[in-house]
């Protein structure tokens, strides 16, 4: 599903953020993304999505190079983060007709479910809603597509714990199926116990693949005199 191989990446000032990372992720796995603010979390992301080149090495994702523009998988990603900006002068209903048009499997049944499962009126002007109701949208859509690979960038440290335990509902839910293979980058401990598979621990330009078992280990702090 996704495979890295001695990936290294700098920003362009030179700061060096990975080096040499090896990986592979299996179809239908849950992973979860770890580590503490500033370790790459979300540019490890971005490379996955071929958003930004690596310095060397190379990405694979559904078996294609994530930095070809000619990518044939795009309709099987969907992508959450609370960086994301949705436009605010049309409705929901509006947005997510034009999202799912990107989408050959979008269904037009499971949004209806996950309107009302988030409680969206769907005829509300998307600037009138609070950032939180618009991360809800952000959710709808997603998983709406039915993408074969969902990645979540740091998008539930925004979620009130209501829609928290919604959101990973859906993801368990998701990972049960087996279709879906899950990414799930945050800084948040508690997302991650009890529900991924594996996790892949960042930290000094490395990355480590942990069980979940040694979660609560990855975090300790250290005492201050």
């Amino acid at each position: 599903m996704i495979s890295l191989k001695n990936l290294s990446y700098s920003v362009p000032s030179g700061k060096s953020i990975f080096e040499d990372l090896s990986f592979e992720v299996e179809k239908g796995e849950f992973l979860g993304i770890l580590g503490k603010n500033g370790t790459g979390k979300t540019t490890l992301v971005d490379l996955i999505l071929g958003s930004k080149p690596a310095s060397t090495g190379e990405i694979k994702v559904f078996g294609e190079d994530s930095f070809d523009d000619e990518k044939n998988y795009r309709s099987d990603i969907s992508f959450l983060s609370q960086d994301v900006i949705l436009p605010h002068d049309i409705s929901v209903k509006d947005f997510l007709s034009y999202h799912g048009s990107f989408y050959p499997n979008y269904s037009l049944e499971k949004e209806k479910e996950l309107l009302k499962f988030y409680s969206i009126n769907e005829l509300d002007k998307i600037g009138s809603l609070s950032t939180g109701q618009q991360n809800k949208i952000q959710i709808v859509g997603a998983l709406s597509s039915n993408p074969k690979l969902l990645i979540v960038d740091e998008v539930t440290a925004v979620l009130d714990p209501e829609t928290r335990a919604r959101f990973f509902k859906n993801l368990m839910n998701l990972k049960k199926s087996g279709e879906c293979t899950i990414l799930l980058a945050t800084n948040i401990v508690e997302d991650l116990i009890g529900k991924v598979d594996r996790v892949l621990y960042l930290e000094e330009k490395r990355a480590l693949i942990h069980s979940p078992e040694d979660i609560h280990l990855l975090f300790e702090t250290e005492d201050v005199a």
